[in-house]
């Protein structure tokens, strides 16, 4: 052979290299693992919430502005039903003929009304959400209740007996009235 020269690797060094390399691609899966994101592209469920007629009754609300909405009925749902198993998922039916929308001309801001009801639960909810079909507002609209659910009159009601609680102490309609966007 001709100038080549093989050399002995020390067993010490071939251990070094091997364990090197294997935390490295652990490093590497883990990072892998934290930059990829695993998303249902119709994400319907949230907080264990599911609105089971939500495209035919408010198809053209973003996931964003969905997950804020079920977050809310989430937050009232526990809040009343606090015996109830947490792993069990409400399904929500949006009541027809609620839905209501009105648009404040300035600033292309709509408020979105409707009543859910959970007859798992045996609850009634009215939800409002703010939002802006502006790329000026959208993501930014000066409220703090973008998304709330509170009890509903004793009118809308469809579960006798049904009390109810909510977070804003029965002023959820004194709050939307006072809506002021900056």
């Amino acid at each position: 052979m001709i100038g080549l020269e093989y050399r002995k690797l020390n067993p010490i060094a071939l251990g070094a290299i091997i364990l090197e390399f294997g935390l490295l691609m652990a490093i590497g899966f883990t990072l892998a693992g934290l930059f990829t994101k695993s998303d249902n592209s119709d994400k319907t469920f949230a907080y264990n919430v599911v609105i089971s007629n939500y495209k035919q009754e408010i198809g053209n609300v973003s996931k964003n502005d969905l997950d804020n909405i079920l977050f809310s009925i989430y937050d009232i749902a526990w809040l009343n039903n606090k015996d109830v198993d947490r792993s069990n998922n409400i399904v929500a039916t949006i009541r027809a003929d609620s839905v209501k929308k009105e648009k404040y001309e300035k600033d292309d801001i709509y408020q979105l009304y409707f009543i859910v009801d959970l007859p798992e639960l045996e609850q009634t909810f009215q939800v409002n959400y703010v939002y802006s079909t502006s790329n000026g507002h959208n993501g930014s609209i000066k409220s703090d209740y973008r998304a709330m659910s509170y009890c509903p009159k004793e009118s809308q009601r469809v579960y006798s007996g049904q009390s109810c609680r909510d977070r804003y102490a029965g002023q959820a309609e004194e709050i939307i009235q006072d809506f002021e966007f900056k």
